[in-house]
Order: structure tokens, then C-alpha cells, then sequence
């Protein structure tokens, strides 16, 4: 498992999500703020929205370079 704490601060670009409510859109972009015990990586999102993203339940961002 990768030490998920090396993307805080870092911006991520939104791939796709198991949450059917989220209102994100493929390569929306935002700012991971923390990461959890769990391992969700959670993320402010430049059109104000908040989501914590969980990788093991098949939500997927990138890194932005």
C-alpha cells in the first residue's frame, strides 16, 4: 500500500467515483487536504465541493503535474 500522506498539498485531477451523488466531473481539479487511518484521501475541490476519495472502493484520481 502507498503512504497516501505524500499527497497532501499536492493537486489531483478527479477520474471517477463509486458515489453516485457526487456532482464532480471527469477532470475536475483540486487540493488533497488530509488523509484519514483508513486511507481516504480527501480533497477540496476547486468548484467547492469536498470528497473523500477511497481508492480500494474503485474511485480513481492523478496527480497534476
Amino acid at each position: 500500500m502507498t503512504d497516501k500522506t505524500e499527497y497532501i498539498g499536492k493537486r489531483v485531477r478527479f477520474l471517477r467515483s463509486s458515489d453516485p451523488y457526487t456532482k464532480l466531473v471527469y477532470g475536475d481539479e483540486g487540493v488533497v487536504m488530509s488523509v484519514d487511518d483508513l486511507g481516504t484521501v480527501h480533497v477540496a475541490w476547486d468548484n467547492g465541493s469536498t470528497l473523500g476519495m477511497i481508492t480500494e472502493e474503485g474511485d480513481r484520481f492523478q496527480l497534476v503535474r
